[in-house]
């Protein structure tokens, strides 16, 4: 496997909130990631995206990049390096060309892609990265 078999990405995971940090938490345990939606201008800009619109705000940047994601998705294997929000761990995987995003079951707002191949490091071992 060569760089031009896959993308990569870097996903923070760092959305905060009492009721979202036991959901971060188990997307760390089951090697997810994930974007939250839930703020009431963030909704209007997802659907139109959804929807084809053409919607630029400053604070859409993390969901354009949601999308990039998803786009690289449909053409070929993302490798994945993800950090998650009091997590002295990293995970690095895969997201299988074709593979499609869900809402959590327990939050909608919370999009979710599988991680495939992952594996968890330690932050400290791999001083050399700033994560």
């Amino acid at each position: 496997m060569n760089s031009e078999d896959f993308h990569t990405y870097f996903i923070r995971n760092n959305f905060q909130g009492k009721e979202i940090q036991p959901l971060r938490d188990e997307m760390f345990d089951k090697c997810q990631i994930g974007i939250l939606v839930d703020q009431k201008d963030e909704k209007i800009i997802w659907e139109s995206i959804l929807n084809s619109a053409k919607i630029k705000l400053p604070k859409t940047l993390f969901i354009d990049r949601w999308f990039s994601l998803e786009k690289s998705v449909k053409e070929k294997d993302v490798i994945v390096v993800s950090t998650y929000l009091g997590k002295d761990e990293f995970i690095i995987g895969q997201i299988l060309k074709g593979k499609k995003f869900y809402s959590h079951k327990k939050n909608n707002d919370l999009k979710i892609f599988d991680l495939d191949n992952s594996k968890i490091f330690s932050k400290k071992t791999f001083k050399f990265l700033i994560l």
